[in-house]
């Protein structure tokens, strides 16, 4: 840990993936404890939620600007590598759980929960579903 907070961790077969409050998204090999990468995000923003695709070795990661709130960005990375391969803005969908095996994002902004297919190249990712809705007062 190298900040005071880590937000998430996700694993692969062989590697830890952390993030960390104000700071950096990183992989270690669970074999020794070496780094294998580091992505520094953009200034006042840190990845909240990850989760990591076995069929496509693709690390998925929700970022968000923790000083003025906003919009997510979804991303999505070689795991092996850290090179980024894509990323689109969520929008207003607060709320980000992957399933077990990294292929299913659900969302929510609190009155309406949205499912998605997740792909590596995130513009060939299937398009959203409504699943749930609560009327607003």
């Amino acid at each position: 840990k190298e900040t005071f907070a880590c937000l998430d961790v996700c694993f692969s077969n062989d590697s830890i993936f952390i993030t960390e409050s104000g700071g950096y998204l990183r992989a270690i090999e669970l074999k020794n404890g070496v780094e294998l990468w580091r992505y520094t995000p953009i200034a006042g923003y840190h990845f909240i939620n990850l989760g990591y695709n076995i069929d496509q070795n693709i690390l998925f990661g929700i970022l968000w600007h923790y000083e003025r709130g906003g919009e997510t960005l979804l991303y999505a990375f070689d795991a092996s590598t850290g090179k980024e391969i894509d990323n689109m803005i969520m929008y207003d969908q607060h709320v980000h759980e992957y399933d077990a095996f990294g292929k299913i994002l659900i969302t929510s902004d609190g009155y309406n929960g949205y499912i998605y297919g997740l792909d590596k190249d995130l513009k060939n990712m299937k398009v959203k579903k409504l699943v749930f809705s609560i009327k607003k007062d």
